[in-house]
Parts: C-alpha cells; sequence; structure tokens
C-alpha cells in the first residue's frame, strides 16, 4: 500500500475550514466538509461532470456486466452522495438500502428511499440483525482502511450476503504503478493524473487513506473469504475506476 494524501474535494480545500493532520480524517472533519460542501452545492447537477461520469459508469456497469437482478436485495455501503444509487433507483433497482457514517452526506440521495432502508452509523452495526443481502456494493471507501481494517470490514461484509450473493468493490484509489494490465494502463495512465496533494507533493495536506495494487485488493478478498473472486477496470480505456468482486459461498 502507498499512503494517499489529498488538499481538496470538489473544490473544498481543506484548510478552509480544519487543520491539516498525518491522521486519518475523523467524524468532525467530515461533518465540517459536508457544511461547506451543501453550501456550494445544491444538487448533483452542478458537479464536477468527469466525477459524475464515473460514478455513472459504475451503475451501468453493475446493470450491464455484472447483471445484478434487478429483484436483488442490495446494500451500499458508505453510500455519500448517492448517484450511483440514485441512477440505479431510475433503472428500476427498487430494493435498494444505504449506509452512511452519518446522515449529512445522504441528503440528496434520501428524498430517494424510504427511510427505513437508509441506515446511520458505522456498518455493520447500523444494519438492522437479522438483515441479509443478495450484491453489498462498496464504492470509493476501501482507501480508509488499512490492510486488517479492510479486511475486517470484508468479513462483515460477508456475514451480511446470502449464500451466493457478491461483494462488489469499486475503487478510484487503485495503484496503477504496476505491471499489470501494462496494456489498457498505458493508455489511461495520462488520464489518471492523481492530484499532487494525493501523493504528498504539496503543503497543507491531509493524509486521506491507501493506495491499493491489484494484488492486495486480491488477497483482502480472499481473506475475508470470498471465492470466485474476478477484477478488472470498469471503463477501459475512458476511466479508471478499479472493480474487484467476489462471492460468498
Amino acid at each position: 500500500m502507498r499512503k494517499l494524501y489529498q488538499t481538496e474535494w470538489h473544490g473544498i480545500r481543506f484548510d478552509s475550514f480544519a487543520k491539516m493532520s498525518s491522521k486519518p480524517a475523523g467524524v468532525d472533519f467530515y461533518q465540517r466538509f459536508y457544511a461547506a460542501f451543501f453550501e456550494r452545492y445544491k444538487d448533483w447537477s452542478q458537479l464536477d461532470r468527469k466525477w459524475v461520469r464515473e460514478k455513472l459508469s459504475v451503475a451501468d456497469f453493475l446493470v450491464n456486466s455484472a447483471r445484478i437482478p434487478r429483484e436483488s436485495r442490495i446494500l451500499s455501503i458508505g453510500c455519500g452522495l448517492g448517484i450511483i444509487e440514485k441512477a440505479l433507483i431510475d433503472k428500476g433497482y427498487d430494493n435498494l438500502e444505504v449506509t452512511e457514517i452519518s446522515g449529512v452526506p445522504l441528503r440528496w440521495i434520501a428524498g430517494q428511499i424510504p427511510e427505513s432502508r437508509i441506515h446511520a452509523g458505522l456498518f455493520p452495526a447500523c444494519v438492522p440483525d437479522g438483515s441479509f443481502y443478495g450484491v453489498a456494493l462498496l464504492s470509493a471507501i476501501e482507501y480508509c482502511f488499512d490492510k486488517e481494517e479492510l479486511i475486517d470490514l470484508l468479513k462483515a461484509v460477508k456475514e451480511r450476503l446470502l449464500p451466493g450473493g457478491r461483494c462488489l468493490l469499486f475503487s478510484v484509489s487503485f495503484d496503477y504503478h504496476t505491471h499489470l494490465f501494462k496494456g489498457i494502463l498505458r493508455r489511461i495512465g495520462a488520464s489518471l493524473s492523481v492530484p499532487a496533494g494525493k501523493i504528498g507533493l504539496r503543503e497543507p495536506r491531509q493524509f486521506w487513506g491507501y493506495i491499493r495494487n491489484r494484488r492486495e485488493f486480491a488477497e483482502a478478498m480472499g481473506a475475508a473469504g470470498f471465492c470466485a473472486i474476478a477484477d478488472g477496470l470498469v471503463d477501459p480505456p475512458h476511466g479508471h475506476t478499479y472493480w474487484i468482486a467476489g462471492v460468498h459461498a
């Protein structure tokens, strides 16, 4: 793993509301960020088009490549702003539930999902006992966790899946500095353009999490007990979102 640093997100500089730290951002940090975020943005249409397009490509992947049945009971862990989830709802996925560490970032998606299917708090504690799912989605949240924490998270996900259920993890923090996917990655390497703040070249900077390579993702999925592990890129050669999936046998 390599450490990931960030100085801003969606044009909101972190040093405008918090002191930069080499320690992981806490709940208070995110609360302050989203307070600034919702002052600037009023709906999804105002967000960076490239960022939105990457999210929508994940939704398309789930429908067309992963072929998630519309009747599946789906749990999206760490839903965030909910662009993927909104796209799935628009495509007829009505049996969708979401989790987020707090309800603050769910402001826009909350009106799209019944309150009983929104679970605020730490996963898995926030999910009602006895709830099991056919599909679990984790999109751009894994970077927050170190090796053991990610394995523990994936084990908790597996415990909430029905036999034969699938866990699909999507990462925008994939380590392209490997020799894997050579042909594809050469073509899209220029578009990756990791901001200098992410790799620690600018000050001030906030420790944001970890960048992983293909082997590290596969090892985490395997250590969590998933089988039939498969991976790839969501939208080569245009996008740079990595996916990995495993099955609960």
